[in-house]
């Protein structure tokens, strides 16, 4: 059968066990669940692995996994983005505030716990990484409401000096869940 996986499945099942990741549990899901049957699935944008049972009063009680997974993310038309291409070229050369981080860049797309923790403060946060001039490491946050950040190490410092604009200071976001991570 091809359908929407967020939309009314057909029938009662004893295991749901999503191969992509969902921003939320659809409530479709838990309709068709049995009693007592078991959901399994991830958060889109981070690497959290949910597993739940469902309760007698239609809901369901579960837990985040310590094993890690990251599936394809579920989308339809306006509700996949395109890439924020626009607002990274706009910004690539912006000023913006500038600060400086007591961290090194960091790519965050490969620290689990960190990736995870800012997504679920922070949804739908552009991620790019690359080398800047003599080396540097850098790294771009980029969000659809404007929000950017462009961050760089040089090679030996272990500080970023970070530019950042728009509605929400997404480094600072981002320190702030590696104070709390560490």
């Amino acid at each position: 059968m091809t359908a929407d996986g967020t939309g009314e499945l057909p029938g009662a099942f004893d295991r749901i066990v999503s191969m992509v990741s969902v921003p939320r549990i659809p409530a479709t899901w838990l309709s068709a669940l049995a009693p007592g049957g078991r959901l399994v699935t991830t958060i889109a944008g981070t690497g959290l692995i949910i597993t739940a049972d469902k309760t007698e009063d239609g809901g369901a009680r579960g837990r985040v996994e310590w094993d890690r997974a990251a599936f394809m993310a579920t989308r339809t038309g306006a509700a996949y983005p395109p890439p924020l291409n626009e607002l990274f070229v706009s910004t690539a050369e912006d000023e913006g505030e500038t600060s400086v981080s007591p961290f090194p860049v960091l790519d965050v797309m490969q620290a689990w716990e960190v990736w995870s923790m800012l997504t679920l403060l922070a949804p739908g946060i552009e991620h790019r990484t690359g080398t800047g001039p003599g080396g540097s490491r850098m790294t771009w946050m980029l969000h659809a409401d404007g929000s950017w950040a462009r961050a760089s190490t040089r090679p030996g410092d272990r500080t970023a000096t970070v530019h950042q604009g728009g509605p929400r200071r997404l480094y600072d976001l981002l320190d702030g869940v590696r104070w709390r991570w560490i």
